[in-house]
């Protein structure tokens, strides 16, 4: 499937391929170019934000396998997180659109079951970039929680106080993205550029103040922490990964963006892979940094919010360790939420426009005077306030929602990212991309994606604690199960007719010149 290039849009024609766009609502407006490469870069670098990840699930990772999981563990995942980044930027060169992995296993899927696959991996999308958007703003509320009762002993944050600030970080994020959008680009700049210098301040940090009582390579490089109360390491090992596996998540926001941007087919796999190749490294010195100076581990994994406990140690100042938490975990939580609320809206509204969610022509109305997607922002807010109500009266519940974003988000590139290996590279039609794996390193970079997503999608079903009771119980599987009932009675009862007529219209219409959709 091939839509006609807008130049207005400040999309380039290249030899050989013209890339694909978002449909167009003439009723509804248009978007915005608003996004230079290195803005672009930075708000993927700030919506995986790597190292306050880990600043946010420390407690996790101790118990869950501890030094030996958060070292070799995260290796694993930066490793196979890259080849994935490698795929899915191959996939946005030639394919630009705000609709990513949705069009892309559109366009490679067999005829006869294309209309299918493109719905499910767009629930997969829209489901998973809703949790991972929850998830920022979720850390960003227990950071705020836990500096104001560091600020105040006598307090003690309760549930639904943390859920009033989640109130009012998704309020300031749709807000934002609703009436100050120009500002976006320069906020993720400013906000990657303080995380970067942040993450290196504490590193040095850590191990100036640790000087001559590091903890020793062994400690660092084979100590396994087991007090999950599994009696296999294999599997702690794995419990341990799915902390790593959310360090490096939501390097497809730039596809989701990319027709805001110049060139998209040119800068959205720059900026994709360089945003990744800068994250791995921060996050690995943050890992290394905190795991030679930790001393208490049990202390550490029973804070509420471990890292301010651990930088009050280093600075031995309270007002110090709540500066560095704010820049390194507060201001990014804050704006990933504000950039991840822009990328959830845009993958609901370019679905929408192809009827693949109900009441699809109401969500495809763009402001004509901030010329966003207002309504797909205010559902977006609106169901994310309803669900964090849950996390006042069952927070296993709540935090199963938002770790679920990983298995979502994997799957979600897994199916194009197979397509590719087993379609899209054989058939010899992939349309000519300004940014091409060679063929060799493709397969490898696409087997080992899919392997990993795969695999830790559903390793991240495992109960993390055993035995399991109400208080710790995994709730993932039967979420997981929920969303695809939800998806599937709509696709039985009108979406499946909805979607595979707009599909056929748009087959009929722009005349695809091949299955894969090579240019004219």
């Amino acid at each position: 499937m091939m839509r006609r290039k807008d130049e207005e849009a400040g999309t380039a024609a290249f030899t050989g391929i013209e890339p694909v766009m978002s449909g167009r609502d003439p009723q509804g407006g248009t978007l915005k170019i608003r996004f230079s490469p290195l803005s672009m870069a930075f708000l993927c670098f700030t919506v995986i934000s790597t190292a306050p990840s880990w600043a946010g699930s420390l407690s996790t990772a101790l118990y869950s396998g501890g030094p030996t999981t958060m070292i070799f563990g995260y290796l694993i995942v930066a490793f196979c997180s890259l080849c994935g980044a490698a795929s899915l930027a191959e996939m946005v060169s030639i394919w630009p659109t705000a609709e990513g992995q949705i069009a892309w296993t559109e366009n490679m899927a067999p005829e006869n079951c294309a209309g299918f696959l493109r719905y499910w991996v767009a629930w997969l999308t829209c489901s998973g970039w809703i949790a991972l958007t929850m998830s920022a703003k979720f850390i960003c509320a227990v950071g705020i929680t836990a500096i104001a009762a560091a600020c105040h002993p006598d307090y003690a944050p309760t549930q639904w106080q943390t859920a009033l600030v989640f109130w009012a970080i998704a309020i300031l994020a749709v807000l934002t993205n609703i009436f100050g959008l120009r500002a976006i680009p320069r906020l993720n700049t400013f906000t990657g550029a303080v995380s970067i210098t942040v993450t290196l301040v504490i590193v040095i940090l850590l191990f100036v103040r640790g000087a001559g009582n590091f903890n020793s390579g062994k400690f660092v490089f084979t100590e396994l922490i087991n007090r999950t109360g599994y009696t296999s390491n294999g599997i702690v090992f794995i419990i341990g990964m799915v902390s790593g596996a959310y360090s490096i998540m939501g390097y497809d926001s730039i596809a989701h963006l990319c027709e805001e941007m110049y060139e998209p087919a040119i800068n959205a796999p720059r900026a994709m892979l360089g945003s990744v190749l800068i994250s791995v490294p921060a996050g690995l010195l943050f890992i290394l940094a905190f795991l030679f100076t930790v001393k208490d581990i049990d202390t550490v994994a029973t804070q509420l919010f471990p890292i301010l406990y651990v930088l009050e140690q280093a600075t031995l100042s309270t007002a110090g360790a709540i500066v560095l938490t704010v820049a390194l975990s507060s201001l990014t939580a804050a704006v990933a939420s504000i950039s991840s609320q822009a990328t959830a809206s845009r993958v609901i509204w370019s679905f929408a426009l192809d009827g693949g969610i109900p009441f699809s022509r109401w969500f495809t109305k763009i402001s004509s005077t901030n010329h966003v997607p207002v309504r797909a922002l205010l559902v977006v807010c609106v169901t994310e306030m309803l669900l964090v109500l849950i996390y006042i009266g069952n927070a296993p519940l709540f935090n199963s929602i938002l770790v679920l974003a990983i298995s979502l988000l994997n799957l979600s590139y897994a199916v194009p990212i197979s397509l590719m290996l087993f379609r899209g590279r054989p058939s010899g039609q992939l349309p000519k991309a300004p940014f091409r794996l060679p063929r060799v390193l493709g397969m490898i970079c696409n087997s080992v994606a899919i392997v990993y997503q795969v695999f830790i999608s559903i390793m991240l079903f495992l109960p993390t604690y055993h035995p399991v009771t109400a208080g710790n119980m995994n709730f993932a599987v039967a979420i997981f199960g929920g969303f695809h009932l939800l998806g599937g009675i709509y696709w039985f009862f009108g979406g499946q007719k909805r979607t595979h007529t707009v599909h056929e219209a748009k087959l009929e219409a722009e005349g695809e010149g091949s299955e894969f959709g090579a240019a004219e």
